[in-house]
């Protein structure tokens, strides 16, 4: 009896430290930096916690945020970019209901698209900016062809984060379209066929049936594309390479960050990018709450 339950307490110490791998990892390089980066942004620390002196000077970094100008361009230049999440979940369900009704070739179609959200961030753009190139890119090619004068996609500060949205819903939107085809797949055929014999128009059927049905999707996909948007750096920083010329038109509040804690931390400092990165965090949060008291009253869960 009692090698049994020895045996059972060894048993259950050893799932105990298995399972405790992923909070231990989260506690290490989650939550303890995250306290140490509430500190610093109290802090008038500029390159390293460890070697300066610790000065608490209260919310002056956060006051000194909000008076910046390249911050709030920063932040403006993020909620633009959020602006690609509509535009991929629309074509990321308009393919999929295209895809869906095809009689062949659903799996090629699928895998063809999926292509680039398994790419890498910096193959996909080192590929776009080739084609956007001024000189010999594609689009600058059709637009010569055409007699249209040429555009700098990624030179021209004002077109500069809608040619990265462009490519950001090209690269994103396969995700989109696998997950909306499982969901359009999985709706139930009654409800479709009850609309026809009732008589019910296309338009009726996709916002009273259709869109209810997958509404499960969209919420998360909206939820989780929302908050990959808000922390965008790599699309941005890859296209532009760090050029001065756009005037921090591709700056984003996580590449503001960057710069001010790691590229000009003499002025700046990893105190004012630990308080931006804090302001970015809350407006997440807030965003994703909100998001959630929303989505009660749109996102259905009994037309399974």
């Amino acid at each position: 009896m009692a090698n049994i339950r020895r045996k059972d307490f060894c048993d259950q110490s050893v799932n105990f430290l298995i399972a405790a791998i992923p909070v231990i990892g989260f506690v290490l390089f989650g939550l303890i930096p995250m306290g140490i980066s509430l500190l610093v942004s109290f802090t008038s620390v500029k390159q390293s916690f460890i070697t300066e002196k610790i000065v608490l000077i209260g919310f002056k970094n956060y006051g000194r945020l909000f008076q910046d100008r390249l911050f709030w361009k920063s932040f403006g230049n993020t909620l633009l970019y959020t602006l690609n999440v509509p535009f991929s979940l629309g074509f990321g369900l308009i393919v999929a209901y295209l895809v869906n009704s095809a009689s062949k070739g659903q799996k090629f179609f699928r895998f063809v698209f999926f292509i680039p959200y398994v790419c890498s961030t910096a193959a996909i753009a080192l590929s776009w900016k080739i084609m956007y190139n001024y000189e010999y890119g594609i689009f600058n090619a059709v637009l010569n062809d055409l007699d249209l004068k040429a555009v700098g996609w990624i030179t021209n500060p004002n077109v500069f984060m809608f040619s990265t949205m462009l490519m950001t819903i090209w690269a994103s939107s396969g995700i989109c379209i696998i997950l909306y085809q499982a969901a359009l797949a999985n709706i139930n055929p009654s409800y479709l066929e009850a609309a026809q014999i009732d008589g019910a128009g296309e338009i009726t059927v996709f916002f009273r049936i259709v869109f209810p049905a997958i509404s499960p999707t969209t919420f998360y996909l909206l939820t989780m594309k929302l908050i990959g948007s808000l922390q965008v750096m790599a699309e941005t920083q890859m296209l532009s390479g760090d050029s001065t010329s756009l005037n921090w038109a591709d700056s984003t509040v996580v590449n503001y960050l960057y710069r001010m804690g790691f590229i000009d931390p003499i002025y700046y400092g990893q105190s004012i990018a630990s308080a931006a990165g804090w302001i970015l965090s809350i407006i997440i949060i807030l965003i994703t709450w909100l998001n959630f008291r929303l989505g009660k009253k749109w996102v259905n869960y009994d037309m399974a």
